[in-house]
């Protein structure tokens, strides 16, 4: 049986960037957007200004956060987890995933219900394709996660009152083993348009808040918002890094960098700290800290995940294990949705 990777929220810099990229914007994020994410990719910075003075631009960072917010927040948050979820609740109890349920199961949990039928997703994409600044790429992935939910959607629907009201007793499970293939399907298909999807705007936050970093670092009057942004640039590269590598792989020499890099990143945060949510916001850093450290400590120590760890994990409670992946990931959604309260 094989679980869906544990989701993580998009969060990089969505809210903060709302706030602070208002005043940055030129021609050349403009050129680069519309020609196609190509350059975001690539991570080279030479054909972008970042001159917050460029008040004649045709679109800033703020134009192009509030368009990948449509994304984030009528989409990718408010179904992919739940996707994720009723994908793994229902692999917790059929056995082979390729052949589907048998109706011998000793427990059979069915699968959980998601919230939405996925319209007010479709409508934010449309709403995004309307908008400056034209993102190609983005837009297309951006359909297609927007198809593969309306069916993964239906298939759920199709089978979630089935196993709730345990109805498969009165048919000998010829429903659920009829609906598997057509279920199994549409989770697949959703989960590869959920992982490009998920990408390209990870791609696209990341160089807003590379430009928009650029643009204040030095201002001294800004430093709070540097050093806010910089946290989360800092906890992503962690947070990718256990997400893109083998768990098996990862090694002290992998985490300690980042580890250490985070933590000056903290104390710079507790120097400049401004304003009444600033000290909420460095808890919640200090939190994935320490779920980080744990990791590490995991690692360093050879520590293995007992029985009970691996049935939280498997059961999608992987983040109450300490030294796990789901943890440190946990932590980090926690970090990002407590950043958006910040005010400067």
């Amino acid at each position: 049986m094989k679980r869906l990777n544990a989701h993580t929220s998009i969060s990089s810099l969505l809210g903060i960037l709302l706030l602070l990229g208002a005043g940055l914007g030129c021609k050349q994020i403009t050129d680069a957007v519309r020609e196609g994410t190509s350059d975001l990719e690539s991570g080279s910075s030479e054909e972008y200004s970042a001159d917050p003075a460029a008040g004649n631009s045709d679109v800033s960072v703020a134009a192009i956060t509030e368009k990948t917010n449509l994304y984030v927040s009528k989409c990718y948050n408010s179904y992919s987890a739940r996707i994720v979820d009723s994908y793994n609740r229902y692999g917790s109890w059929v056995k082979d995933m390729d052949a589907g349920p048998t109706g011998n199961e000793r427990i059979i949990y069915g699968l959980y219900d998601v919230n939405g039928d996925g319209t007010d997703c479709t409508n934010a994409i449309k709403e995004a394709e309307g908008s400056d600044p034209d993102l190609p790429e983005v837009e297309s992935a951006a359909s297609e996660y927007s198809d593969a939910l309306a069916d993964v959607i239906k298939q759920i629907r199709r089978v979630h009152d089935y196993y709730d009201r345990e109805d498969y007793k009165d048919d000998d499970f010829e429903l659920g083993k009829r609906a598997h293939p057509d279920l199994i399907a549409a989770f697949n298909k959703f989960r590869e348009a959920n992982d490009v999807f998920g990408k390209r705007v990870d791609e696209l936050e990341d160089k807003a808040a590379s430009l928009q970093l650029e643009a204040i670092k030095d201002n001294p009057e800004r430093r709070f918002e540097t050093v806010v942004i910089e946290s989360g640039l800092d906890a992503k590269k962690f947070k990718r890094l256990i997400q893109e590598k083998p768990y098996d792989d990862i090694t002290v020499d992998d985490l300690k960098p980042l580890i250490d890099e985070f933590e000056g990143t903290i104390q710079e945060l507790k120097k400049e700290s401004k304003g009444p949510m600033a000290g909420m916001y460095i808890s919640e850093c200090e939190k994935f800290l320490v779920a980080a450290k744990e990791l590490m400590r995991r690692k360093r120590d050879g520590t293995p995940f007992s029985r009970i760890d691996r049935l939280q994990i498997d059961s999608g409670a992987g983040w109450m294990v300490e030294g796990s992946p789901d943890k440190v990931i946990w932590a980090y959604n926690q970090m990002i949705q407590r950043r958006k309260f910040l005010r400067f």
